[in-house]
């Protein structure tokens, strides 16, 4: 899904499976998967960062940015730079 989804924005990629995550938005999938591209496409064209995850597990009620803190936590060799310099700061709530 996001493989073809990110082919039809910006063009051929590499072939590698893409699993769906059940409970997460096409834009927190993006961020799942390490595809800044795709997060800063789905942010120009309205995706809510605040809306929470509905997975009831681990995940359940959490934004795009705890997410990321999230997945930086679990894998500090996944360089994410570049989705949070596209989801920019959270404000306050």
């Amino acid at each position: 899904m996001i493989s073809s989804l990110r082919r039809s924005l910006i063009g051929p990629v590499e072939h590698r499976p893409i699993v769906p995550v059940p409970g997460l938005s096409p834009l927190n999938a993006a961020i799942h998967y390490n595809e800044p591209v795709l997060v800063r496409r789905f942010l120009d064209g309205g995706a809510d960062p605040y809306a929470k995850i509905t997975n009831p597990k681990l995940l359940n009620g959490k934004s795009s940015f705890e997410l990321l803190e999230l997945l930086k936590a679990r894998d500090k060799r996944q360089a994410r730079q570049a989705i949070r310099v596209e989801l920019g700061t959270p404000r306050k709530r």
